[in-house]
């Protein structure tokens, strides 16, 4: 039983996988054979604007938003472990110039807390009375700290060693690399990638007639792709020449990845066929059908065998999978099915299962949403060995202006038990985001007096109370 579950753990990722794998134009078999990345990335984002319907206008008050905006999170709640409890964040974002102001709030018991952080191509900083004691604002430069850090008063005040400097300079050194990188550059690095990955997994293309689940034939271009250890590893090594010419590549994470992959493709053997149906007049996903083995290489006697499809619909799209093993198959279905007109839009997510014999349903999951209002209710029910065991409610509601998108929630209810607080995610238009003061302090540049200044107004900030309590202290 063990051996079943972490397969069918592998197998839910692989399912993932296929349906991403897998918005109007039409399609054609040279289309899909000069590009299937971009033909399959395209037809995605057609089925997904299709099928989700923007009743609230969110896509298009976003445009208005960007490149320049704040983004908030808060919740309070006055009864968290039986006292109140505050907690926001505001994001000011300027995308154009990579400028970011991070506002972050705290208050709970006897603590309450506030600080902001910038950050931007040249500098990030700090400020705060309630962390640093004082309006100070303490500023890093990225050329003078790589520049001036080794013969800082810093250093020499609390004892650095020549690793620990070089480390600290080599890090900042990375972040400004990464904050200077050429974005769209690496955009265009990343789907030169994905495009020569695409084109190592297709198999064939071919055209094929279906019938959705309204009885009506639909024309099909079918892009066939081939997984199996030898593609993965080609897929690998592709990988490997884009890490080799670029130099943002974290190579640590990669490496460590590759080396995963070689003990993984040691231990099981892959052999899966992915089919991707693609409606020829919209370019939308028709159906995906996916089925092949995964083979213990210690166990070649015994694999395991899936087969499974992704239909697509107008209202509906429903997913089956079988999994087959040498103990009990298990049959998997879920579907998601949306009922929208002018009052309303109600999308429902259900997932049921056949296990040794027994049906059961595994989770249930509706969303609810009156246009009038904005009203939004989400229902989760959750089930053990089939039966219903808790079911939650969470209620709220959506405003969408120009100037701002808020979406609020102000209470849970667990079976007959409700939890009333206030969630708020916002998205606001701004004319400008703040700016580091002028007259912040240079880290490099603070000398003696300076820090001891410093220290000794953290140890009386509110931050500097809750780690050392109220003491007095020299520098």
């Amino acid at each position: 039983m063990k051996r079943f579950f972490s397969v069918l753990l592998t197998v839910c990722m692989i399912s993932a996988c296929c349906v991403f794998f897998t918005s109007c134009n039409s399609v054609t078999e040279k289309d899909v054979l000069s590009d299937p990345y971009s033909v399959i990335n395209e037809a995605a984002e057609n089925t997904l604007s299709a099928f989700f319907t923007d009743d609230a206008g969110v896509s298009k008050a976003i445009i208005g938003m960007v490149p320049k905006g704040e983004l908030s999170v808060s919740f309070e709640s006055d009864d968290a472990g039986g006292m109140p409890l505050s907690i926001s964040e505001k994001i000011y974002y300027d995308l154009t110039d990579r400028s970011y102001v991070f506002d972050t709030a705290y208050a709970y018991d006897d603590v309450d807390m506030s600080f902001r952080f910038y950050s931007d191509k040249q500098n990030f900083a700090l400020s705060g009375k309630d962390i640093l004691g004082s309006d100070k604002t303490i500023l890093v430069n990225f050329d003078s700290f790589i520049d001036r850090f080794d013969k800082s008063e810093f250093v020499k005040q609390f004892g650095l060693d020549k690793a620990t400097v070089d480390e600290l300079v080599e890090g900042v050194k990375e972040l400004k690399e990464g904050l200077n990188s050429d974005l769209a550059n690496d955009e265009e690095k990343a789907v030169e990638l994905n495009k020569a990955i695409y084109s190592l997994l297709l198999n064939q293309v071919t055209e094929e007639k279906i019938t959705n689940d309204g009885g009506k034939d639909i024309k099909c271009i079918v892009a066939e792709f081939t997984i199996n250890n030898e593609n993965i590893g080609n897929v690998f090594n592709k990988a490997e020449e884009y890490k080799e010419s670029e130099e943002s590549v974290d190579e640590d994470a990669a490496n460590d990845f590759n080396d995963l992959w070689e003990d993984l493709s040691k231990e099981v053997d892959i052999q899966l066929s992915v089919k991707v149906f693609l409606n020829k007049r919209t370019n939308e996903f028709a159906k995906v059908e996916f089925d092949g083995t995964l083979t213990d290489t210690y166990d070649k006697e015994n694999p395991v065998v899936l087969d499974g499809e992704v239909l697509f619909g107008e209202t509906e799209v429903s997913f089956a999978l079988t999994v087959e093993t040498d103990e009990e198959p298990l049959y998997i279905t879920a579907k998601l099915t949306k009922d929208v007109s002018s009052e309303k839009a109600e999308y429902k997510f259900a997932v049921d299962a056949v296990f040794e014999g027994d049906d059961l349903n595994v989770l249930d999951i509706t969303y609810n949403y009156e246009k009038s209002s904005g009203d939004i209710a989400l229902t989760i029910d959750f089930y053990e060995d089939g039966k219903n065991c808790d079911t939650a409610k969470l209620d709220g509601n959506l405003s969408v202006s120009k100037e701002k998108i808020s979406l609020v929630f102000d209470s849970l209810k667990i079976n007959e038990e409700t939890n009333e607080f206030r969630f708020e995610l916002a998205l606001s238009a701004v004319d400008a985001i703040p700016e580091i003061p002028e007259d912040a302090k240079d880290f490099v540049d603070i000398g003696y007096v300076g820090w001891s200044e410093i220290l000794e107004e953290f140890i009386s900030s509110e931050l500097g109370k809750l780690l050392y309590g109220d003491l007095d202290s020299e520098f």
